[in-house]
């Protein structure tokens, strides 16, 4: 059988990015989110490919159009919570409220159900690991958020590099981490910033230690980074070198993966997995804070155990 991977969209702004989302000078610029969209939906359809577009609920409520178009054209709408605000910065009950109107929202437009999610700036960490049991009672099935060992602004460590079960307490949910290497330096290749920048060679012997090992790898990319006319801005050195490095050559990258790898949404991909084999992380029990301390913004209500085989 050839090696399947996974190819996702989050559907944001170059306004929501870590980079310009807190700089007051940019409300002014234009948003661009539908031109980038529409230019990655012609590419994708071009090549016969489809995708999960991870949007956010703020999205699908100014621009619903573009979001049934994309339902339309085949591809699996997932959610990317509403306000594109890392998960340190709310509450269990505004995220609660962002998942459940998101998917309300997506479900609506798209008349399909909305199983999957995807933290903005993948903010799923140890210290927001409460966010899952939301995701839980929300009716998610599946999470695309977590990043394994350390890496860039968020990571896991002690998760496996390829899907595998959480469990927490009687409930089950499946995750599709962010891909990394299996040996070397643990940080991700298969999308955003990371896709742009390191070395094609090296990419390509990334996605074959996924192939050999038999797991798909998390391919991501964002409207912004195909969009030719995206306004071009100061972010200071080290935002501005992060974001605008490589772009020129993002299309070329997804095109070298559309033509030599097979491709298909999240949704799809979770009912080929044999989910008797699947690793499993069990997360402890939830840690109270203490009187008086920290709310669940600053601690973690779980911790990680070592994964274990079934």
């Amino acid at each position: 059988m050839v090696p399947v991977h996974a190819l996702t969209v989050d559907v944001e702004s170059w306004l929501d990015t870590e980079a310009a989302r807190r700089r007051s000078a940019l409300l002014g610029e234009a948003r661009r989110i539908e031109e980038g969209t529409a230019r990655l939906l012609d590419f994708f359809s071009a090549h016969g490919v489809r995708a999960t577009f991870f949007v956010l609920g703020r999205v699908a409520e100014e621009a619903p159009r573009m979001v049934r178009r994309i339902a339309e054209a085949g591809h699996e709408l997932a959610s990317h919570g509403w306000s594109h605000r890392p998960l340190q910065e709310l509450t269990p009950q505004a995220f609660r409220e962002e998942i459940r109107a998101t998917k309300a929202i997506l479900e609506d437009i798209g008349g399909r159900e909305v199983t999957g999610h995807r933290s903005p700036s993948w903010s799923m960490g140890p210290r927001t690991l409460w966010a899952l049991e939301e995701l839980v009672a929300a009716g998610y099935r599946y999470d695309a958020s977590l990043t394994p060992g350390y890496a860039w602004l968020w990571g896991t460590p002690g998760i496996p590099g390829g899907p595998h079960r959480l469990e927490l307490g009687g409930a089950t949910l499946l995750e599709f981490p962010n891909s990394v290497p299996r040996a070397g330096l643990r940080l991700p290749f298969a999308g955003g910033f990371f896709l742009r920048a390191w070395p094609a060679g090296w990419i390509r012997r990334a996605l074959r230690w996924y192939e050999e090992q038999g797991d798909p790898a998390v391919v991501y990319v964002h409207p912004w980074e195909v969009d030719p006319a995206m306004p071009r801005v100061r972010l200071g050195p080290f935002w501005s070198f992060v974001h605008y490095a490589g772009l020129a050559r993002m299309e070329a990258r997804l095109r070298e993966l559309l033509q030599t790898c097979r491709f298909l949404p999240l949704a799809e991909l979770a009912k080929l997995l044999p989910a008797d084999r699947l690793p499993v992380v069990r997360l402890a029990p939830p840690v109270q804070a203490p009187a008086g301390g920290r709310d669940a913004r600053s601690r973690s209500r779980h911790t990680a155990r070592p994964a274990t085989r079934r």
